[in-house]
């Protein structure tokens, strides 16, 4: 079992809502181009997202999953994510 020490801040916005707001270790998402995974200290992105889940991973290794439609997701130079969702679903 993988364990972390540090987390990062996520936010999760729908045009209606905020999906989900928190600190997380790891994230997962369905990129235009795949999948894949985003840690502590990533460099800034900024990737489209197809319809598919986010994975969350926890600094106690719980996970969640908040499902998507599309969007965008940014990693900015402070290391927070920001996922811009077209819709939860």
């Amino acid at each position: 079992m993988q364990v972390f020490e540090k987390s990062f801040s996520l936010s999760v916005l729908t045009i209606d809502k905020v999906a989900f707001e928190g600190d997380v270790v790891s994230i997962v998402a369905p990129g235009s181009m795949g999948s894949f995974g985003i840690l502590v200290g990533h460099a800034p992105l900024v990737s489209s997202l197809e319809r598919g889940k986010l994975k969350l991973r926890y600094l106690d290794n719980r996970e969640e999953f908040i499902a998507i439609s599309g969007g965008f997701l940014e990693v900015n130079e402070k290391g927070e994510v920001i996922v811009l969702a077209d819709s939860e679903g």
